[in-house]
This record gives C-alpha cells, structure tokens and sequence, in this order.
C-alpha cells in the first residue's frame, strides 16, 4: 500500500482516500460553502478543509474551536474537539485568523505549520513544552472571555458592549482613565488591552 501513496499520484490518491473515510455526504456537511474548491488554483494547494479534515477528522473551513454564531442562522465551523497534532499559520500574525486552542495545544506537541506557500512540521520531545506558566494561564483565561465576544472572525477586536462583559467575566477593573482610552474608538483591541493589564503590573489587574 505504501508504494501506492509514493507514487506520482500519491498525494492526490491519500486525499482521495481521506474524503472516502469521512464520507463524501459529510464532507460536504462540513463545509461552511460546499461550492468552494477543495484544491485552490492555480498552484493546487489543499484548502483548509483539507488541513483540518485529517487533522481533527472533519472538513471545516476554520481555526477556531466550535461554532461562531454570525445571527439569524447562520454560522461558521470550526474545531469541534481536541486533537493529538495541531496546527499554526503565518496568517495569525497578520491578523487574518484566530487558531484556538483545540489546534494550538494538542495532545502531543506536534504543529503542521502553515506559510504563505507550504507546510511545514514542527514538533518537540518533551511535552511540558506546552506547559503554562502563571501568566500565560491568566492570559489565556482573559483571551478566551475576549475571544467569546470577538465577532470579526478573529480580527482580535471587540466593540465596547462586549468589552465590559469580559471585564465583568474576568473581574478585572480597570482604572476609568485607562478604560476611557480603550473604549474611544469604539472598539478594543486585543493586543492594547493586555497591553494595559500588563502594565497594571501587580495581580495583573484583577481583584485578589
């Protein structure tokens, strides 16, 4: 069988096969826009579909973990649960996509990592690589309140109603000074609100 998928045809036979075990129905089920190609022109590179379809078993289009609820009906598909490799891309930082935690932190710590032209493996032998200090523990717990608010698609951006429910939901309480500076545009930018929370420095700025 090996042979098979080393032949000039293999790559195209191993995803051939890929969609055939998930069922060409439930592909199709996944997809956020089942019209799409699942090979993009011109240079024939894999959708994210793909990627995502033997990463995590199912052809979703997206990065982030669950459903993005976009209003009347409709939503975006994302990861639906946790997977032993996971998965980075360049796009995240130039802002052009979220990856959230069911891609970023597998269970072993192995990443196929995305650029603008190919794919790459990244992989460590010792797992507590993915271990958190208490910092990155307590970021990660403010970003997933801020995450759940973010309706751009993982611009890194919410709107001020949605950014006091995170201060409400993390208990953080700003100084009205600084609050006021990060609401005046109407709305909050990751990136400058952990800014601020660092810079509070002691407790991070949440009630002890």
């Amino acid at each position: 069988m090996i042979p098979v998928f080393q032949s000039r045809m293999g790559a195209l036979r191993f995803l051939i096969c890929a969609l055939l075990s998930r069922g060409l129905d439930c592909v199709q089920d996944d997809r956020d826009d089942p019209n799409l190609p699942l090979v993009t022109a011109p240079f024939g590179h894999a959708s994210q579909e793909i990627v995502n379809l033997l990463l995590c078993g199912e052809a979703v289009p997206n990065v982030f973990d669950g459903r993005m609820d976009l209003g009347d009906g409709m939503f975006l598909k994302g990861i639906s649960t946790s997977v032993e490799v996971g998965f980075l891309t360049l796009l995240e930082s130039l802002n052009f996509c979220k990856v959230e935690l069911h891609l970023k932190h597998p269970k072993w710590p192995t990443w196929v990592v995305g650029s603008g032209s190919h794919y790459t493996v990244l992989f460590a032998l010792d797992a507590t690589v993915q271990d958190k200090n208490e910092l990155e523990e307590t970021e990660s717990q403010i970003h997933k309140a801020f995450d759940a608010q973010d309706q751009s698609g993982g611009g890194g951006f919410i709107d001020v109603e949605g950014f006091h429910q995170v201060l409400k939901e993390t208990n953080i309480r700003l100084p009205p000074e600084k609050l006021d500076n990060l609401c005046s545009t109407g709305f909050i930018v990751w990136s400058e609100f952990w800014q601020v929370i660092l810079d509070l420095d002691e407790g991070l700025g949440t009630d002890g």
